[in-house]
């Protein structure tokens, strides 16, 4: 059987974040992230489905049927009579029901086998040592997270400079800009990073984008003092996908892709860094 890798490779720290991104995705396609989840004080187990009997079915009915009882209540509740035939009948559905969930479970049971070694094969081999006797995914996951990932402090300086570089000049590809900015927006109100919990993205990403979509600056930049002045400014990723409809649209209107940091450089020329 193949087993495939992460498509990211955990190398560094720096790769914590997309890394750990990439492997929930992966288990939450699997429905198993719950059992591994490293941010979980204690492991979740999975646990197999109970097969439903004519006890436990008679037991189950006679819960439904039974009223409720509240303080007032003087007598205790009559139990409901309930015949063979419809024991029978609410059996073949909860039999039909357990298998459903056993598929489940056994789908569950073969994925958190697999994961191990698909976290082992998608890190660097420098890491493996921290993987090694540990009877769990999860338990894989918990140590990686503790020797790894980068503490909030280091994590913050790191990210502050990532947003101090989205505001200068650079040859990626506008769409690849626009997604770190997406990027680290997240990462940083994760973080708490004051350059992110205020309007601050706001304003520096239009002052970026000034002179690439110069009708969208002025448009929006009058928008935002508008709202502002209201206390009802717009998300800032709502600001961003608004970016890219509105390139997209200009795309269309000139018949010609605006990508490339040869549109955005050129403007920041002189600018200073």
């Amino acid at each position: 059987m193949t087993i495939n890798k992460l498509a990211i490779t955990l190398n560094s720290p720096d790769d914590w974040e997309p890394w750990i991104t990439r492997a929930k995705s992966h288990a939450t396609a699997q429905h198993i992230w719950e059992f591994i989840d490293p941010e979980n004080p204690q492991r979740t187990y999975l646990s197999d489905p109970t097969i439903p009997t004519s006890a436990t079915v008679r037991q189950l009915l006679a819960a439904e049927r039974t009223p409720a009882t509240t303080e007032s209540t003087q007598t205790a509740p009559t139990q409901p009579d309930l015949t063979d035939a419809e024991v029978a009948a609410r059996l073949k559905i909860e039999t039909i029901r357990y298998k459903h969930n056993y598929q489940a479970y056994l789908h569950k049971e073969h994925a958190l086998d697999l994961i191990p070694t698909i976290i082992q094969i998608s890190i660097n081999r420098s890491y493996l040592q921290h993987t090694y006797h540990r009877d769990s995914a999860y338990e894989m996951l918990v140590a990686l997270k503790r020797r790894v990932a980068p503490v909030d402090f280091a994590a913050m300086l790191d990210l502050r400079q990532q947003y101090k570089y989205l505001m200068k000049p650079s040859q990626e590809s506008l769409d690849t800009w626009v997604n770190k900015w997406e990027d680290v927006y997240h990462r940083g109100t994760k973080l708490n990073m004051p350059e992110v919990v205020t309007l601050n993205p706001h304003i520096d990403f239009l002052d970026a984008i000034q002179n690439v979509l110069p009708h969208f600056y002025a448009v929006n930049q009058d928008r935002f003092i508008k709202q502002a002045k209201q206390n009802n400014v717009m998300g800032f990723i709502e600001l961003l996908n608004l970016f890219r409809d509105t390139k997209r649209i200009h795309q269309a209107k000139q018949g010609k892709a605006l990508d490339g940091y040869s549109v955005f450089a050129t403007p920041f020329a002189g600018r200073g860094a």
